[in-house]
């Protein structure tokens, strides 16, 4: 059996489509569908017209907590051997969609399932093509022991919650199995549909202003205390993963600068990679040559592909170090005060 686990907040205009595309999928009689109620109005009318082709149901609570939480209670509050998500504006694409990752997944020793997917309708009438990857959860299929074993759960945060729980999958996974740990499939299965309403499309947003930056710090750092402290996988082996996101960080640094965020939320910023660094950047360097690091940090500015950086860095990687180094880091729950950089970020727009 396998869960489809549908975050989804106040959706009804878009879960329409959501719900079709399951009900055409070929191994529909494997599926239990999810929708998990994210604080706002329920969808028993909508589960009441899916209900005689699809197993379907709706959970719920009563505030709105945002898609990493909703994500981990659908996860906490189902139980079958595998787990898909999807998001309540989205389509799996095709009717063999998820017959086709359940077999193959199964027919395997590896823990997930990775697949490309595309991204329709943007905002130029495009269709695009986007390669399997670990940033987000689109078309990717789960093992659920294998989560519930090493215990890799998302962040209850609203932005970037899936690349520090598939960054965690990913080190796991490779460091239990290595190559064979992930199955990366060709085909896209998801389709990702523009929404131009959505929080993360809107450059000058709140989400952008906010929480988009700490999110991805706090998630990145989440993701290694995971794996170093409750998995016990040693550092070394996990330096050069730990290098590219250090390099992750202080590129969303120089993001921030760029964007002139609130400097209350540039102060969190700053602490939070300084956490990142003055622990987990110590400790590779042990392992890593500085020549070797330098070269590295070349190829990833060359590799930079960012519209708004546009190549302009606002300060230097070595004196980003030295100034993570300038003083302690102080230990905050990142979780607790996203509610309030939210709120700074509101009244900045």
């Amino acid at each position: 059996m396998i869960d489809v686990i549908i975050p989804a907040y106040n959706s009804h205009t878009t879960i329409l489509r959501t719900l079709s595309s399951i009900a055409m999928q070929l191994n529909k009689e494997e599926l239990v569908v999810t929708i998990v109620n994210d604080g706002g109005k329920d969808y028993q009318d909508i589960i009441n017209i899916f209900k005689s082709i699809l197993n379907i149901k709706e959970i719920k609570y009563e505030t709105n907590r945002g898609p990493g939480y909703a994500r981990q209670y659908g996860i906490d509050n189902t139980s079958a051997e595998y787990i898909v998500f999807i998001d309540a504006d989205d389509t799996f694409l095709g009717a063999g969609a998820l017959e086709l990752m359940t077999l193959i997944l199964k027919d395997s020793e590896a823990e997930f399932l990775i697949s490309p997917f595309i991204q329709y309708g943007t905002s130029s009438g495009a269709q695009e093509k986007k390669e399997a990857n670990f940033t987000w959860v689109f078309g990717h299929l789960y093992k659920r022991k294998f989560l519930v074993e090493n215990n890799i759960r998302f962040t209850s945060t609203r932005s970037n919650e899936d690349v520090g729980f598939n960054l965690a999958c990913s080190l796991t996974a490779r460091n239990q199995k290595g190559d064979a740990g992930i199955v990366v499939l060709n085909v896209p299965t998801y389709e990702w549909h523009y929404n131009p309403n959505s929080i993360t499309l809107k450059k000058d947003s709140a989400y952008f202003k906010g929480t988009s930056i700490p999110g991805y710090i706090y998630n990145t750092y989440m993701a290694y205390e995971t794996v170093t402290k409750k998995i016990n996988i040693p550092i070394r082996d996990i330096a050069y993963d730990i290098l590219q996101s250090a390099f992750g960080i202080y590129t969303y640094y120089n993001l921030a600068l760029i964007s002139n965020i609130d400097l209350r939320i540039l102060e969190v910023i700053e602490n939070l990679s300084r956490q990142f660094y003055c622990y987990y950047y110590k400790e590779i360097i042990k392992y890593i040559s500085e020549e070797e690091r330098n070269y590295i940090f070349k190829r990833h500015i060359q590799d930079l592909n960012s519209p708004v950086l546009e190549n302009e860095l606002k300060i230097e990687f070595n004196d980003f170090v030295k100034s993570m180094y300038s003083k302690p880091s102080e230990e905050n729950n990142y979780e607790q005060i996203e509610k309030e950089i939210q709120t700074i970020a509101e009244n900045s727009i």
